[in-house]
């Protein structure tokens, strides 16, 4: 079986203006309050194509790739660096606030508030395809939706790991990453 492909979004087509640009940017921040998330999920799809993207070649910044799949999250949005790089500097921003909603879900266990705060933050890594955040936001989502909390901090405490080991490799993404 060949590789599967990402499904197509607006993070897959490329954009060549500075008004396209902003498009993605703001499909990517959708809302930070209760009632949204930030970012776009990618579904199952999209999450197997990282098993088989091509490593990054070498004028792409040098990003550890058991972290995230830098070749991955550059087809999302169709090559362009930058918008990458905006991307990320967005999310840096936003999580903070996305993960302290999944905090207070747990903390109040509050299953819908869960589900919907890790919804959102699955969906905003996904862009990254950051896999081991992805996997740990996605657990907490299920257990929201099941309302079976057994076992949530620990749940939690795998996410805010996941979250330091991704946060550094973000911080060089949006930088522009090692020369």
């Amino acid at each position: 079986m060949g590789p599967v492909e990402p499904p197509q979004d607006v993070f897959c087509r490329p954009q060549t203006d500075l008004k396209g640009r902003r498009a993605v940017l703001d499909a990517f921040v959708v809302n930070t309050g209760d009632g949204g998330g930030v970012g776009r999920a990618r579904g199952a799809r999209g999450h197997q194509a990282i098993v088989n993207s091509p490593p990054p070649s070498a004028d792409q910044p040098s990003v550890d790739s058991s972290i995230l799949n830098l070749a991955l999250a550059l087809d999302r949005v169709g090559g362009d660096r930058e918008l990458l790089q905006e991307v990320a500097q967005v999310f840096l921003e936003a999580s903070p606030e996305l993960l302290q909603r999944v905090q207070k879900a747990v903390a109040d266990r509050d299953s819908k508030a869960l589900e919907q705060a890790a919804h959102a933050l699955k969906g905003s890594v996904g862009n990254f395809a950051a896999e081991d955040v992805y996997q740990a936001a996605m657990r907490l989502e299920k257990m929201g939706r099941s309302g079976n909390l057994d076992g949530v901090e620990k749940a939690l405490a795998d996410l805010e790991a996941e979250m330091v080991r991704l946060s550094p490799a973000l911080v060089d993404l949006s930088s522009g990453g090692p020369k």
